[in-house]
């Protein structure tokens, strides 16, 4: 870590300050494990050698300052819409779970005309502009998918099946009272924290869906345009909590956060701005999930902005008072 360290702090690696920082940091290490090698840059590295009490070997990577880009995408959506499922028929009945798994649970016929309705709705949002869309593997997620397409008339880039954007795992075949009884306890404790018996908290969710972003912002460089709009058909919670991640909320602000209902659509518009990118939830999305009233960047990132605003003086870009697609 300390050669590493030291070997980024300069353009040009001075390789002896180097080997010296080893030896100091690691006094038992066994030097003669390092080799020469060569940088990224081409550069030659030679670290000293020598012989000391054999210990564990230790690899040093090392990664001139000079190689490391910031760059921005430019192919973020135009907009992202977040669309739940149809009405399913484990809705309708949930003693179903106890015999059918819940990835395996279809949607009613009231679903489906749902998602009929949904998609012509989608279709008007998106008008002329191409879509790419992200289905959970669920079959309620997929069948609603199938239905949207009744009306979706635009180009469509692509279409992935997510597994990250799934619902919630309640556990297996599912004890109708057992769950009824967790869900009841989930009120008192927290729905970000609270675990499921044999299942996922909201933070499990949480963690999957954060890194689906990173996935989907590859996707946007070397797949999307800049015009086009990601279509998320997924889950309530999953919805909740990638715009939780995304508009860098607290654990707060999601407890505050009201499921949407079946087939409703939770609209993210992008804003291009001098700083970059923003993102900010439509009015009507905003009170749908009685979203938080600040209408920049959660709370979650405050103190990041201020480590932003320190490192601004030196150049580097300031992320300022609204979120870009962010970290």
């Amino acid at each position: 870590a300390a050669a590493a360290l030291a070997a980024t702090s300069q353009q040009h690696f001075r390789s002896n300050v180097v080997a010296r920082l080893v030896v100091r940091a690691f006094p038992n290490m066994n030097v003669n494990v390092i080799h020469a090698c060569r940088s990224s840059s081409g550069r030659r590295l030679t670290v000293l050698k020598g012989s000391r009490a054999p210990t564990r070997s230790l690899a040093v990577a090392a990664f001139p300052t000079s190689t490391v880009k910031k760059s921005r995408t430019t192919n973020l959506p135009r907009q992202i819409i977040l669309l739940r499922h149809g009405r399913s028929l484990g809705n309708e009945d949930e003693s179903l779970f106890a015999n059918l798994a819940d990835w395996k649970i279809p949607l009613s016929e009231e679903g489906r005309l749902q998602a009929r309705k949904a998609g012509g709705i989608m279709q008007r949002m998106i008008g002329d502009d191409p879509v790419m869309f992200y289905v959970s593997p669920y079959v309620r997620t997929k069948q609603t998918y199938d239905e949207l397409q009744h009306h979706v008339t635009s180009d469509v880039l692509f279409t992935r099946e997510e597994p990250r954007l799934r619902e919630q795992d309640f556990g297996n075949f599912q004890d109708t009272e057992l769950i009824q009884k967790a869900k009841k306890e989930r009120v008192d404790f927290g729905r970000f924290f609270y675990r499921f018996p044999d299942g996922e908290s909201g933070a499990d969710v949480f963690d999957r869906v954060s890194a689906f972003c990173g996935t989907f912002i590859q996707d946007c460089d070397q797949l999307a345009r800049p015009d086009a709009t990601a279509v998320f058909v997924t889950h309530g919670i999953a919805s909740r909590l990638f715009v939780m991640r995304w508009m860098h909320w607290t654990v707060d602000d999601f407890e505050a956060l009201h499921n949407p209902n079946n087939c409703a659509l939770i609209v993210l518009k992008r804003y291009d701005g001098a700083n970059g990118p923003t993102y900010r939830l439509t009015r009507e999305s905003r009170e749908m999930i009685k979203a938080p009233s600040s209408g920049g960047i959660g709370r979650a990132l405050k103190l990041g902005q201020m480590l932003a605003k320190e490192r601004s003086r030196d150049g580097n870009w300031d992320f300022g008072d609204a979120t870009p697609w962010g970290l």
